[in-house]
């Protein structure tokens, strides 16, 4: 069974024996204070601290185990839910692109400039804008999620709000040597570029199916 799967039951059962402990202390025939408290309280420690981890558990679009090359080679289009964001930023062009070849190159069409500088526009000025690269990419790991590091060799950066501040517009195309593109749950797996917002949270790309997927 893989790793997911004994994490998962083993958080089902600490739900299950922290439930069983608290029913026992509460209606046992032969209950006194004395085991009310003693199977009780860790009963119900169990029960919640369980379900809190199982919770958190499901939670968690990333994905955290080493991933193939293999797996992630595809074409990527913007989700639905990353659309409506980038439209509530203030993007009108939501044909973003991103496509890892198998011989290690990739290409992204049409990217949207936000998932290059990493800043929600929606709650910081918009400067809009968008990115053609090619390039190399790999797997890496990264805060203990697989991802893709986008390594550009070539970029062209078009189409920026004509009414951006210039300076905060010069200052977002600051350009790092590479980007990464953190691995999503999903069948097939999807790609997420990290967004800050006060707090971070992902614009997902979601691989095009074929008929191997």
């Amino acid at each position: 069974m893989p790793a997911i799967g004994f994490i998962i039951v083993f958080l089902l059962l600490a739900t299950g024996v922290g439930v069983v402990a608290l029913l026992v202390a509460c209606f046992g025939k032969t209950r006194t204070a004395f085991q009310i408290f003693l199977f009780g309280v860790p009963g119900i420690f169990v029960a919640l601290l369980g379900s809190v981890f199982l919770l958190m558990w499901l939670g968690d679009i990333y994905v955290r185990h080493p991933v193939a090359e293999t797996e992630v080679i595809g074409i990527y289009v913007l989700s639905q839910s990353a659309k409506a964001t980038l439209q509530k930023m203030g993007y009108r062009n939501l044909e973003g692109r991103l496509t890892l070849l198998a011989d290690g190159r990739f290409e992204a069409r049409d990217l949207p400039a936000c998932c290059m500088h990493g800043q929600d526009e929606r709650s910081n000025p918009f400067t809009g804008g968008y990115y053609n690269l090619s390039g190399t990419w790999k797997m890496e790991e990264f805060e203990n999620c697989a991802a893709v590091e986008l390594v550009p060799k070539e970029r062209e950066f078009f189409d920026a709000h004509p009414n951006a501040d210039p300076v905060l517009l010069k200052e977002r195309q600051v350009h790092s040597s590479s980007t990464k593109a953190s691995v999503i749950k999903g069948k097939p797996f999807g790609l997420g570029f990290s967004i800050f917002d006060g707090e971070f949270f992902d614009l997902i790309f979601a691989r095009e199916k074929t008929d191997a997927h």
